[in-house]
């Protein structure tokens, strides 16, 4: 089995963007090199919240996604987050502590925030479509969904 070392540093590989990948024994260099890039010509996702499968949310709680890249905010619609059954709210993109300092309103949060309470004891499906990219162009390879 091959493995790529990560950066020793703490939160080095979050803040460079890139996955520590696995590669299957007997891949040769080609396949790894590849599998290798495509990981990091993603937008990878660090964290979703509320957490896949959560139960008890507070009926204002926003539905946050944070990449491991800062988010165009140009690349953002309302489209692209969807929750089932439907919730009216806004989406954003907002910057965190740590986020590279930017004008065009970069961030590494994708926040969704409910207009009103959410109905209680209610499990919501939300999928994240594939259109938010990173400042450099980089998309999620697939779409994201989770329940809560």
């Amino acid at each position: 089995m091959t493995t790529r070392q990560p950066d020793p540093t703490p939160g080095a590989e979050a803040e460079k963007g890139f996955a520590v990948a696995v590669l299957p024994h007997g891949a040769d260099s080609a396949d790894e090199l590849a599998e290798l890039a495509e990981l990091a010509r993603t937008a990878g996702v660090e964290t979703i919240a509320p957490a896949d499968g959560v139960d008890g949310i507070a009926p204002t709680a926003p539905v946050a996604v944070i990449f491991h890249r800062p988010i165009d905010p140009a690349s953002v619609s309302g489209d692209q987050l969807t929750i089932s059954p439907d919730v009216a709210g806004t989406l954003e993109v907002v910057a965190l502590p740590g986020d590279p300092p930017n004008d065009d309103g970069a961030g590494s949060l994708l926040r969704f925030t409910p207009s009103g309470p959410m109905p209680p004891n209610t499990t919501f499906e939300v999928e994240l479509a594939t259109g938010p990219a990173t400042t450099t162009g980089e998309t999620m390879a697939e779409p994201l969904s989770w329940t809560f």
